[in-house]
């Protein structure tokens, strides 16, 4: 018989021969094969799954740090933000970075801190390095940031629906003041008119006096051939000019908020974001919002965030809204300019308004003439009556904004029926004013626009470069009110940042694979790049 038959012997069993361990010999080598493949299988689904482990732990760890925002100041005024300094007052990116490589130990160490896991952790990731690469801040691009989370959550509100009414009062205003230059120079030019018609009027009441008392000598006309000159009026009319000219000598403040208290709060520049030296990102985030509709939802969210004259805050600056809009350092010069641009803004509607009605033009007129017109002089009448146009239309300003500080309403166009002030009520200005909102004769009451609702308008005419700083300025202010949070800036707040983050897998499957191959598995490394951010 050959090697290849089965052979038997007499005892119990059966005997194997070479061929049977052939056949062993093979399947076990194919079972390791078999066995090394599934290993191999299973790391590579490993893996993957670590990979995709990795990226979601990532980005819930830079959700988790940007959830630490600051809560006073979403709720005072609907901003996300970031403390970068902790609370401490010294911004440092080490730190935000130490709250990321936390929470990114939290979510992929399921073991550490002493913490026994009960379940088995596929995974294994092992965190090698959290890095904030770059990041932006509340007040980079003079406030941009800023002004697009504002305008984003303007969007998301019922703001949406007055947009049509912002747009129409913007167009009004803007056209108002297109022609507020003009009649600002209008009114330089009829100040110096004036000074020339007083010196015409004293140059010819010298010479009624000398051809009324002509003297004795050689070289005397013979009176016979004077012409007689024009005599001045029987009656002796007040020029209101007069009274006008000595109201704008007095103090503002004194004529349209007299018996007020009025805030002398002040703060140093370096309290002021806009005006100190700032900590700046790195970082450039989208800008989707910016046209005409935008910059009026912003207007319309300082207006209701920030409060006024009528209505003072609690900041080291009472008056916010007036910092806005004039950027002074103490409340007192914020007031005053603010009533000085309301005052302005008044007089440019109301000449307006009385150049364009006949009826008020036909009284100045006659008023002119009986005031110059003995002089023979119809040029100077015209100019005369061009300054009183502009006199009484500053007149009646002075009393919208006497009325506006009081608490009462004034219409932003002004007609017949809502004029204040008559001609001959004009020299009597002072005491007209005392009037308003004194309990003498008539209330702060009226109809129209209130002070804040005037704010507006001013706020139409500033430009929007400046609303975004200084806007800013009182929020961190008012953050600061707080005394947990004294040191807070919103310079070192942050919006958005870009992380990258560093992982190690070490094998596990692969170790079974590595082991009947007799070699030892490295571990694989990953990067992962992500980042957050508030905002649009």
């Amino acid at each position: 018989m050959d090697g290849f038959h089965l052979q038997t012997s007499s005892g119990r069993g059966r005997a194997l021969t070479w061929t049977d361990g052939v056949i062993t010999v093979f399947f076990t080598l194919l079972s390791a094969v078999m066995i090394g493949f599934l290993f191999a299988l299973l790391e590579s689904a490993r893996m993957e799954g670590a990979r995709a482990q990795a990226v979601c732990v990532s980005d819930m760890a830079s959700f988790s740090v940007f959830g630490e925002f600051e809560r006073k100041v979403l709720k005072d005024f609907d901003v996300f933000a970031l403390d970068g300094s902790g609370g401490s007052g010294e911004f440092s990116i080490e730190r935000v970075e130490d709250r990321l490589k936390h929470y990114l130990k939290l979510n992929a160490e399921p073991n550490q801190d002493g913490i026994a896991s009960l379940c088995f952790d596929p995974w294994g990731l092992e965190l090698t390095e959290g890095k904030v690469t770059k990041y932006a801040l509340l007040t980079d691009q003079g406030g941009e940031n800023f002004y697009q989370q504002v305008v984003g959550y303007m969007h998301e509100t019922a703001w949406m629906d007055m947009t049509a009414d912002l747009v129409s009062l913007y167009q009004k205003t803007d056209e108002i003041s297109g022609k507020k230059e003009q009649i600002e120079q209008e009114q330089k030019t009829a100040d110096q008119q004036m000074e020339e018609i007083s010196k015409a009027e004293e140059e010819k009441k010298q010479e009624l006096e000398a051809a009324g008392n002509p003297g004795d000598g050689e070289g005397q006309s013979d009176p016979s051939l004077q012409l007689p000159a024009p005599a001045e009026p029987a009656e002796k009319v007040e020029n209101p000019l007069s009274t006008l000219r000595k109201l704008k000598n007095k103090d503002l403040l004194e004529i349209v908020c007299p018996g007020m208290e009025i805030s002398e709060n002040r703060v140093y520049s370096r309290e002021l974001c806009s005006q100190r030296s700032k900590k700046k990102g790195n970082m450039a985030m989208k800008t989707p919002y910016g046209g005409l509709v935008d910059d009026l939802l912003f207007r319309e969210y300082l207006l209701d965030r920030f409060d006024c004259f009528t209505q003072p805050g609690r900041s080291k600056l009472k008056y916010e809204l007036e910092y806005i809009l004039s950027g002074k350092n103490g409340d007192w010069r914020n007031l005053k300019n603010v009533l000085k641009n309301m005052l302005a803004f008044r007089e440019c509607v109301n000449y307006l308004y009385l150049s364009g009605d006949d009826a008020s033009s036909s009284q100045v007129g006659t008023l002119a003439e009986m005031l110059i017109g003995w002089l023979g002089m119809p040029g100077l009448t015209g100019l005369l009556k061009h300054g009183l146009l502009l006199g009484w239309a500053y007149g009646e300003s002075l009393c919208d904004v006497k009325r506006l500080t009081a608490g009462g309403r004034v219409p932003l166009q002004k007609d017949a029926s809502t004029w204040q002030l008559s001609l001959t009520d004009l020299a009597k200005l002072d005491t007209w004013l005392d009037n308003i909102g004194g309990g003498k004769s008539e209330d702060a009451g009226g109809s129209g626009l209130n002070y804040r609702e005037h704010l507006r308008v001013l706020l139409y005419i500033t430009p929007i470069s400046q609303l975004k700083k200084r806007g800013l300025d009182m929020l961190e202010l008012s953050i600061r009110e707080d005394a947990k949070l004294s040191s807070f800036r919103a310079d070192h707040c942050l919006v958005g940042m870009k992380t990258q983050i560093s992982w190690q897998i070490p094998p596990h499957f692969s170790k079974v694979t590595w082991a009947y191959l007799r070699r030892k598995g490295g571990e694989l490394s990953l990067q992962v790049s992500g980042g957050y951010a508030y905002g649009p």
